[in-house]
């Protein structure tokens, strides 16, 4: 719930500053399907919930991780790929878990 709040208010914040609707709509849905697999994993659906996490994270790990490398800075895209990577990893060794 951590990482999908996260990400929702840096999108927030990305509007906020630049009035870009794209960081906004973003970072609200891919932050809220973060939040979202929380609820999952709470109701008992634990493999559907990590599995979309392991989605999500590696979305955000592969298109900022994308944005990092063109433009070589950190903040965000470098901060947000590796948020990305580390959810990612979290999550499938936890959907192979409940597998």
């Amino acid at each position: 719930m951590g990482v999908g709040s996260l990400i929702a208010l840096g999108g927030a914040m990305g509007f906020a500053k630049k009035k870009s609707v794209p960081s906004l709509v973003a970072g609200v849905g891919l932050g809220g399907a973060l939040v979202y697999t929380s609820v999952m994993i709470n109701s008992g659906k634990e493999f559907e919930g990590h599995a979309l996490g392991s989605g999500v994270g590696l979305l955000l790990a592969a298109g900022m991780g994308a944005r990092f490398v063109k433009t070589g800075a950190f903040m965000p895209a470098g901060m947000v790929a590796l948020l990305g990577t580390v959810t990612a990893a979290y999550n499938v060794n936890k959907a192979i878990e409940y597998k």
